[in-house]
């Protein structure tokens, strides 16, 4: 048992060795920015990420790993540039049906929650994406992201 563990130690860490980052990615960015929003209810909240590129690019865009937590990018096209955005929801609602008894037994039975583990270390402004060449993934880190105004999203009354 100990030796599967050691082994599994040594697997992640040659994993995480092994992510290298590009230094010339066959793309331009023109600028990058980031905003929190909160919704118009509580624990409604989230982050946008919006990276725009100085060309219109058809390079196959993956994922972002963007403060401690990753997302795929959605790819939109104006005025002959790309823009990739991404879109972290942070909110503390669950959407997820739990358990709650004054037996502790029966509170077994709900789902732990997920933590996103990333394999890189960034700062609050630094964020990393993906894509892929040649059917090959390659990184690129994003460093100096422009934080942007929190946007509020007020409570609409629908009749």
């Amino acid at each position: 048992m100990k030796f599967l563990s050691i082994i599994a130690i040594l697997i992640s860490f040659t994993q995480c060795g092994s992510i290298k980052l590009e230094n010339n990615p066959p793309f331009t960015i023109e600028k990058a920015s980031y905003h929190h929003w909160i919704g118009g209810q509580p624990g409604i909240s989230g982050s946008n990420i919006e990276i725009e590129l100085k060309e219109n690019s058809n390079i196959d865009f993956d994922s972002i790993f963007f403060q401690n937590n990753s997302t795929k990018l959605e790819i939109n096209t104006v005025d002959n540039k790309t823009i990739l955005i991404g879109n972290f929801n942070t909110s503390k609602r669950s959407k997820r049906n739990l358990i709650l008894d004054s037996n502790a037994v029966n509170e077994l039975k709900n789902e732990i929650p997920k933590s996103q583990n990333i394999p890189f270390k960034l700062l609050e402004n630094e964020a990393i994406i993906t894509y892929k060449t040649k059917n090959k993934l390659k990184y690129f880190k994003i460093k100096n992201i422009q934080k942007a105004k929190r946007k509020f999203f007020p409570r609409t009354n629908k009749a």
